[in-house]
C-alpha cells in the first residue's frame, strides 16, 4: 500500500483541518515573524 494516494475525501478533510489550524494561528496575534 506504499505510494497509495489518499482518497479525495481524506484530502478534503486534511485541507479543512489545515485551514482551521491556519485560521486559529492567525487569530493569535503573538509570534508574528
Amino acid at each position: 500500500e506504499s505510494g497509495h494516494l489518499p482518497s479525495m475525501q481524506q484530502l478534503v478533510q486534511i485541507l479543512d483541518n489545515e485551514m482551521k489550524l491556519n485560521v486559529h494561528m492567525d487569530s493569535i496575534p503573538h509570534h508574528r515573524s
